[in-house]
Order: C-alpha cells, then sequence, then structure tokens
C-alpha cells in the first residue's frame, strides 16, 4: 500500500513536470528582463584567464588553507583569485575575482568540491555576480601520468549597473594551461536586458 501511494506520489509530480514543459516551448523559452520586455536567451561563451601566483596588478591575490590532522588527508581553501576576461564579447577586458571556497581530499584519487562567486567588473559600476559550483576528479590518462579534471555549473546571481537584468547559467571548466596559469570557460545561455 505505502509503495502506491508513494509511486501515485511520484506519478503527479511528472505529470505537474510535463505540464509545465509543454506550456513553454523549448526552443522559444524566454526570460523576462527588468524593463519587463521578453528577451531570447542567447548561447554564450566566456573564457577567464588567472595567474594563481601573481593575480592582477593591484588586486587581492589570497590562498588560505586548512589542513586536517587527523589522518584523512582533507583541506579546506579559502581563495581570493584575481585575473580577466580573454574572450571577444560583451566581457571583454573586464576584470576578475574569484571568491570560492574549496574543499579537497588528496590521495592516488585527488577530488575535491567548491562553492563561490566570479566578480566580473568593466569599469566601476558594471559588476556581473556569478555564483559557481565545482567538481575536481582524478583522470588516468597515459600510465602513471593521472590528471585533474575540474567542471561545474555557474548562473547570475546578481548585476549592477550595464549588467543589470542578465539573466543566465550554465557549464565551466577549469583548464590547466602551465604551473601557475588557469583558463576558465564558461558556456550556457545569456539574456541580455
Amino acid at each position: 500500500m505505502q509503495h502506491r501511494i508513494v509511486l501515485t506520489g511520484i506519478l503527479s509530480l511528472m505529470a505537474v513536470f510535463t505540464a509545465c514543459a509543454e506550456a513553454v516551448p523549448g526552443e522559444q523559452q524566454h526570460n523576462q528582463s527588468q524593463a519587463g520586455q521578453l528577451t531570447q536567451a542567447k548561447p554564450f561563451t566566456v573564457e577567464l584567464r588567472f595567474d594563481i601566483k601573481n593575480g592582477e596588478p593591484g588586486l587581492p591575490n589570497e590562498y588560505t588553507k586548512l589542513i586536517f590532522a587527523d589522518g584523512s588527508n582533507r583541506y579546506v581553501a579559502l581563495v581570493r583569485r584575481s585575473g580577466k576576461v580573454v574572450s571577444e564579447g560583451v566581457l571583454h577586458g573586464a576584470t576578475v575575482q574569484e571568491w570560492g571556497f574549496h574543499e579537497v581530499t588528496l590521495g592516488p584519487e585527488t577530488n575535491g568540491l567548491g562553492t563561490g562567486y566570479l566578480v566580473i567588473t568593466q569599469g566601476s559600476s558594471d559588476i556581473l555576480y556569478l555564483k559557481t559550483q565545482l567538481r575536481q576528479i582524478t583522470l588516468v590518462g597515459k600510465p602513471g601520468t593521472p590528471h585533474s579534471a575540474f567542471n561545474g555549473l555557474w548562473e547570475v546571481s546578481g548585476a549592477t549597473g550595464k549588467f543589470n537584468g542578465l539573466t543566465g547559467a550554465g557549464t565551466l571548466r577549469i583548464n590547466r594551461l602551465s604551473e601557475s596559469e588557469r583558463q576558465w570557460v564558461l558556456e550556457g545561455e545569456l539574456s541580455e536586458p
């Protein structure tokens, strides 16, 4: 009897989700801008570069680590790094600061989770806040050469100035270009005001 009630509840929820999905056609899904006009989400890709050792001149570049002394090979890190938007588009040339909290377990298969924000600034009043969630996993490549892969999600969580009214979300990946340089690639959809 309990299984039948649970199944009925699940089927009811599925019907609601299906009805909602049918009410908004997939190709014509729109977001509401602050002006009340509908704008269509467009494909969005942006590339960020971070020098994790030096950062951008005049901006903070901090990394603080707490290592667990319990034998678990874990640590947590508070991160504040600065970089630049290097791709073309609406964010070209902007400065970026990562504010992050990372939890990492070391070992043959290092893994970790991170959450934080990217603060993208153009001028003094145009600021875009992106919330991020990261995951680090170890991949085995050539024999004896495991490497870490970083991937995750992003979403617009606030904006000021010319970025006010932007909405969007998508995926991200981080590539290690050198000992100190990191490339962040964010892809997804963005609705401009």
